[in-house]
């Protein structure tokens, strides 16, 4: 049995509801309805946590996704925290979909192993990273059948020169994915979304590396401007490593050592691309602020900024004791349930 914070995963569905993103929601819905069960009249649980979702200013639709779930294993009583940010790419419909079916993947296959309280030789970074490859599986095969699809309806010679144009353009997403457990935060990701640390006593340190050309070339010393530049080049936003464009990926992995009052932002490019580090930390340093202020003021920032981009973000605040949203406090007992019957099939819209 496992004791898990229901109200977060709720927060998390409606704000996916709030963004139109209705194959998310349900997908978040049927993983509460499954852990529904007897309230425990207190959880104790160790992170206060908060979701930023919004579709910014420019763009009509949000192709970010969020996921979110916090609880306690079941054999030792041991906190844990399973957070995710997906930024979809390949227009709307694609995008959305590409990033929904990353999170489905990475949860579909670490939450047995939480829910069952073991790892492959303990090995937790081990069991995050094989669900960001099935992530990156799950995409590529589909983006296979949509190739196949779509080359199999046009036979004429203008068809096939319209079909090659429309093949390369393929869905994809980016992945910050971290997992919290045993004091520490295992985090994986693969493009130019970011998982942040704030240490009260370090300040804030950006623990992933962005996977698009620009710092890439940066990195490499090819290219010689200042680290601002990152911000405004042109070529910026073309990305050279993300989940589904090939039938493996190279996944970055950090071990981050969590002590208390350590604060772990994850983020789309939506955020960090329409501030700077400096305002992030400004916020993250609040210490009488809570998860859901340090979100909304986050939000608030990549608006000041432009918000001419998706923005999704998850801020996860170790030892968070003071809990203003009411519903994010409820905690339920479940019984392990076979992961693939949880999983809310995808509309067919995306085909």
């Amino acid at each position: 049995m496992m004791a898990v914070d229901l109200g977060l995963l709720l927060q998390n569905a409606q704000t996916a509801f709030a963004n139109g993103q209705q194959d998310h929601g349900l997908f978040l819905l049927n993983y509460a309805a499954s852990f529904a069960g007897d309230a425990l009249a207190s959880s104790h649980l160790p992170l206060d946590v908060a979701i930023g979702l919004d579709a910014g200013f420019v763009r009509k639709a949000n192709e970010d996704c969020v996921f979110t779930l916090q609880g306690m294993r079941p054999e030792t009583r041991e906190g844990f925290g399973l957070f995710l940010i997906c930024d979809g790419m390949g227009g709307h419909t694609h995008g959305l979909y590409a990033a929904h079916l990353a999170v489905a993947s990475i949860v579909e296959t670490v939450l047995p192993h939480l829910m069952d309280g073991k790892a492959p030789h303990d090995d937790w970074m081990h069991v995050l990273s094989t669900g960001v490859q099935s992530a990156n599986r799950a995409i590529y095969l589909r983006n296979q059948s949509m190739q196949a699809t779509t080359l199999r309806r046009n036979e004429t010679r203008q068809d096939k020169r319209e079909t090659e144009g429309r093949l390369t353009s393929l869905m994809g997403t980016t992945v910050t994915a971290a997992l919290v457990l045993h004091n520490t935060a295992y985090v994986c990701n693969v493009g130019d979304s970011r998982t942040y640390c704030y240490q009260p006593e370090e300040g804030l340190t950006r623990i992933t590396l962005d996977h698009s050309l620009v710092a890439s070339m940066f990195n490499l010393g090819a290219l010689r401007f200042t680290p601002e530049e990152i911000y405004t080049h042109p070529q910026r936003n073309q990305i050279v490593r993300s989940l589904g464009t090939r039938s493996s990926v190279e996944v970055d992995t950090f071990h981050v050592p969590l002590q208390d009052k350590t604060i772990l932002l994850l983020c789309s490019d939506g955020l960090w691309e329409m501030t700077r580090d400096a305002r992030i930390e400004e916020i993250l340093s609040l210490d009488w602020a809570n998860a859901p202020y340090m979100a909304n003021r986050l939000l608030a920032l990549a608006k000041e900024g432009g918000a001419k981009d998706n923005v999704g973000l998850v801020v996860v605040k170790l030892n968070g004791s003071e809990k203003h949203n009411d519903i994010s406090t409820m905690a339920t007992i479940i019984q392990p349930v076979d992961a693939p019957r949880r999983l809310v099939p995808i509309s067919s819209h995306a085909s």
